[in-house]
Parts: C-alpha cells; sequence; structure tokens
C-alpha cells in the first residue's frame, strides 16, 4: 500500500503546490508549542511527519487538529469538495 501511495496513485490534491502549503503552514503552526515537529514530507497523495506531542496533547488530537483544519482550509479554495482526509492514521 504504501508503495501505491508513494507512486502518486489516486487523488493527488497535494501535487498543487498552493495546496501543499496549506497542509505545510498547518504542521509548522504549532510546532514548539502544541508538539516537537522532525522531519515531514507533503506527499502528492498524503503526508508523513514525524512528530512528538507535548503533553497533554495526544497524537489522536494533534492528528484530528491538522485534519479538520487544513480539510477547512482545502474546502475554502474550491479545489475540493467533501472528505478530505481518511479517517485512520498509520502510525509507526
Amino acid at each position: 500500500m504504501e508503495r501505491y501511495l508513494d507512486a502518486g496513485a489516486g487523488s493527488c490534491l497535494f501535487a498543487q503546490l498552493p495546496l501543499a502549503r496549506i497542509v505545510e503552514s498547518a504542521l509548522r503552526h504549532f510546532d514548539g508549542k502544541r508538539y516537537s515537529l522532525g522531519a515531514f514530507s507533503v506527499m502528492p497523495n498524503h503526508v508523513h511527519a514525524l512528530v512528538q506531542p507535548l503533553a497533554p496533547l495526544t497524537r489522536s488530537q494533534l492528528v484530528h487538529s491538522w485534519k479538520s483544519y487544513t480539510a477547512r482550509e482545502l474546502q475554502r479554495t474550491g479545489a475540493i469538495h467533501g472528505q478530505v482526509w481518511q479517517d485512520e492514521g498509520f502510525d509507526r
């Protein structure tokens, strides 16, 4: 599945630089305040991020806030309508 995603299959919303920058900006926004952000990569159809939430925030709450905010912003651009992100995350 990861090779499939990394190959750019499916919807490639973030291949559009202005849309990828919305996600990048959201990832950087609370770095050092709500979490420590390591490396990240906004791929054409998904995002990789190394992040350590700062207490009391959990990883689940953090990812939810990113997804909620970026979905609203992406929909506001008119580039996408309806669901932006899948419900689950992939945590390792």
